[in-house]
């Protein structure tokens, strides 16, 4: 048997080409998911360990608090350390030697005013450590900076941006923008740069110039000579009130953790979409051997015939599949090695730099992704398998090839009903605001499809035919073809229906998330222009650029936000800063309860989501990492939303944070002009600083503009599932050419021409592509849409259904499954018509 096997699958190599296509791109996919996280972990947690390996111990500030920004993100908000701390670490017994490492906001942009980096992507601004046991970067080349005139910037930073020592950059900091040199280049470690981060260091002298303040970010120890760092950082616990002490290595384990967060969400959604990958490989493996199975019903008969038993039948329909998918996982694991870069590419497109160096082949990734390749080929064909067992000898010469057992009343009447009771549910759900019931009707909606899905798909092929199409003679057959084999058509459109699912699902859902944003905004913003900060998470704008804005011809109103992080009633949150004089003029916040005019120095405004019912007059804690803490009275709520995801939901005035000592960039000035105004001098105001000036309604229609780049990353991915769905459709009608030979003779003999055949296969492979496209979008903006009015956001009450690009991928997905079918076409095509009747 299992030579036979062999040769058998030899003989009709042909039948599965497609289908380990489909496995090749599917190991391939997670073969380079697998090797690039194993890559960025490996790599750039040395280089982490490397940087700090000469520190003993750190002290940093007492934590505050801990908030979540979001999968993979921590934001640790801390105390800032008192200018003290420093002289008391350097006289505490066991240190040898101490530096001070002052950190603030710092972007640069080109003279031309171009950022670098990405939208996302964040900033190392810090003072340069002269001790080299103590300073975490290298200079690569040139020399440390001198100055507030000069920097230094890692290798990684001023590769991407073609800069090199002696260049001038634009350095944008809380104090102002300046041009600056760079003196010298930076590794990390034995890294290019940090962690998907730019890296800015300037002169230990000139940070209260740049960065408006000397308060310590941290401390770093080296201990004497024979004195191990625990001892050390006893002997600074001891000495120290207040600051946290930590080990070198406790530091280090602490950043490569956070690294391991960051990339753990990285895995999981790249991994996700591997998963979906796969799924839509097991749907073309499955109908492959489906088909395969009902085509071989005579040579699997006769060899039950001759003696073989059910077992070794069902042995040797499996040993087929498990050398298919060891020959196509082999080959997926090559293509994946070579993906690596391409998946890191992608990466880079949006902002996030991950590898750094060469990938090493592990052989664990690999040997898991071959694994899944080959198990999940296995179980594919485990059913058809399975089904060639238990078919008699004498019946299975009798049986008919033509699958129709998707076609039962009471399969349809139960799908059917299934669906209809899901919907309904769904409509519930949403309108009782119970997400169980959302749940549980969703899932059944999804099983519902499954099940009538030869129902549906007879359907459609019977709508289209009614529509038009069954006016053509290939038009007819190609629906009662459809409709004869249902089941089919519906597990052939099944991977087609994942894919595009997910893809209406993730373009309803950013579109919405887009459309809302928009509405709010445009009902909210006065101002006539916005200067917006070139990082979408943090202020990039210095403080003096309203100043300079104001003093512009025409200009009537020039209203700052600042974002900082805060501590309030002990839970993380983000404070925004106000001028209340000019507020009214720029952003309708909508309040709803006292006045932004009472702010004064110990007022505070609460959005009214926030502690829904919190009367005026409440009093709350608010610590800040500068370490002033207040107790602020509230004197008014509001329920609009500033732009943004990192929109404030608590508000103080300028002159609150500034008698704080915060220092910080402004994230947004939002500008009002007078009708006779100067353009050309608001841009030159702006200048080269790391903000974007845009029009009120410019700005309007960019509001969630930062969902388009992780969008199209996500449709890039999907595109795989999506390609693989479309072979299905090329393999399932290659092989059903070869069932339906005698057919497509008699059709040549009666007269039907060679393009009219080609015709109707083409437009068979078209129904199942439309029928995969109708369920699919229709899933996906369902899902959408629940998802969306589960969210119950106040500001997120849009469902914008993107009706012209679901269009555009609904016609594409139609125009592939059709382009799929053109060679099995041409197959068709060229059936010998007297050897097709003869041979039976």
């Amino acid at each position: 048997m299992i030579r036979l096997t062999a040769k058998g699958l030899w003989a009709h190599r042909g039948r599965f080409v497609l289908t380990a296509a489909g496995v090749v791109v599917s190991v391939g996919f997670l073969a380079a998911v697998l090797l690039l996280t194993n890559a960025m972990g490996a790599n750039d947690k040395d280089h982490i360990a490397a940087a700090n390996a000469g520190i003993d111990a750190v002290v940093r500030g007492e934590i505050l608090a801990i908030e979540e920004d979001g999968p993979g993100e921590r934001n640790v908000v801390r105390r800032a350390l008192d200018d003290g701390v420093a002289a008391t670490v350097a006289a505490t017994p066991g240190v040898e030697s101490s530096a001070v490492v002052v950190a603030g906001e710092a972007t640069l942009t080109t003279l031309d005013g171009d950022r670098i980096g990405g939208p996302e992507q964040p900033t190392v601004a810090e003072t340069w450590v002269a001790d080299p046991t103590l300073s975490t970067f290298t200079v690569d080349e040139g020399s440390p900076p001198v100055g507030p005139a000069e920097i230094a910037v890692d290798v990684a930073t001023a590769s991407d941006v073609g800069v090199d020592v002696g260049d001038e950059l634009v350095q944008n900091t809380p104090t102002g923008s300046r041009t600056v040199t760079i003196a010298g280049l930076l590794r990390y470690g034995g890294a290019d740069g940090p962690p998907t981060a730019n890296a800015v260091l300037i002169d230990a002298a000139a940070a209260g110039d740049v960065f408006g303040t000397t308060a310590p970010d941290r401390i770093v120890v080296r201990a004497d000579d024979g004195v191990d760092a625990a001892a050390v950082a006893a002997g600074l616990t001891a000495a120290l009130t207040g600051p946290v002490v930590e080990t070198g290595d406790e530091l280090i384990a602490e950043l490569q953790a956070d690294l391991d967060a960051a990339l753990s969400f990285l895995s999981t959604f790249l991994l996700a979409f591997a998963i979906v990958a796969t799924v839509a490989g097991v749907t073309l493996i499955h109908n492959t051997f489906a088909i395969a199975v009902t085509q071989r019903t005579r040579e699997l008969a006769l060899l039950r015939a001759v003696g073989a038993s059910r077992s070794q039948v069902r042995r040797s329909i499996l040993l087929e599949a498990a050398l298919v998918g060891l020959v196509a996982s082999l080959v997926g694991l090559a293509v994946g090695i070579v993906g690596v870069r391409a998946l890191d590419s992608a990466f880079t497109a949006i902002g996030v730099e991950l590898l750094d160096t060469r990938v090493e082949v592990s052989p664990g990734p690999l040997a898991v992704a071959g694994a899944v390749g080959v198990l999940v080929t296995l179980g594919s064909a485990w059913f058809s398998a399975r089904r060639a067992s238990t078919i008699s000898p004498l019946a299975a010469l009798r049986e008919s090839a033509v699958d129709d057992s998707g076609t039962s009343r009471l399969r349809s009447i139960g799908g059917i009903a299934a669906l209809g009771a899901g919907l309904v549910g769904v409509a519930l759900g949403v309108g009782t605001g119970q997400v169980l019931v959302l749940g549980v009707a969703m899932l059944t909606t999804l099983a519902a499809v499954v099940v009538a899905g030869p129902t549906l798909a007879s359907a459609v092929a019977r709508s289209a035919g009614r529509l038009g199409l069954d006016r053509r003679p290939e038009g007819r057959l190609a629906t009662t073809n459809a409709r004869r084999n249902p089941r089919r058509a519906a597990s052939t459109s099944l991977a087609l229906i994942i894919g595009l699912g997910l893809v209406g699902f993730f373009l309803t859902l950013t579109s919405s998330f887009a459309a809302s944003l928009a509405g709010t905004v445009e009902d909210s913003l006065r101002a006539d222009y916005v200067v917006s900060s070139t990082n979408e998470e943090r202020g990039t704008i210095p403080t003096d650029l309203a100043t300079g804005l104001a003093a512009v011809d025409g200009v009537t109103s020039v209203s700052p936000l600042r974002l900082i992080p805060a501590v309030i009633d002990g839970a993380p949150s983000t404070l925004g800063g106000i001028d209340p004089l000019t507020i009214d003029a720029a952003y309708d916040l909508g309040v709803t309860a006292g006045s932004f005019d009472a702010l004064g120095a110990d007022g505070v405004a609460v959005h009214v989501d926030e502690a829904p019912g919190l009367p005026l007059g409440d009093e709350l804690t608010l610590e800040l990492a500068s370490g002033a803490t207040r107790t602020l009275e509230v004197v008014a709520r509001f329920e609009h939303d500033f732009p943004g995801f990192e929109a404030p939901r608590h508000l103080v005035t300028l002159d609150q944070l500034d008698a704080a000592g915060v220092v910080a960039p402004d994230f947004n000035v939002f500008v009002s002009v007078a009708d006779e105004h100067d353009v050309a001098a608001l841009g030159a105001a702006v200048g080269s600083a790391s903000a974007d000036l845009r029009t009120a309604t410019a700005f309007v229609a960019g509001s969630g503009g930062e969902l388009d780049a992780f969008r199209n990353f996500v449709l890039g991915l999907l595109s795989l599932a999506v390609v693989i769905a479309l072979a299905g459709i090329a393999n399932t009608t290659t092989l059903s050419i070869r069932e339906r030979t005698r057919e497509l003779g008699l059709l040549r003999a009666v007269g039907t021409t060679a393009r009219q055949v080609r015709r109707s296969v083409r437009y068979e492979a078209a129904l199942v592509a439309l029928h995969g496209t109708i369920v699919g979008l229709g899933l996906g903006v369902l899902g959408a849409w629940t998802l969306f009015e589960v969210l119950g956001d106040a500001d997120l009450t849009v469902v914008s259904v993107p009706v012209t690009k679901l269009a555009v991928v609904g016609a594409g997905s139609v125009v592939a499954g059709t382009l799929a079918a053109a060679v099995p076409a041409w197959m068709a095509s060229r059936v010998p018509t007297l050897e097709a009747v003869a041979g039976g």
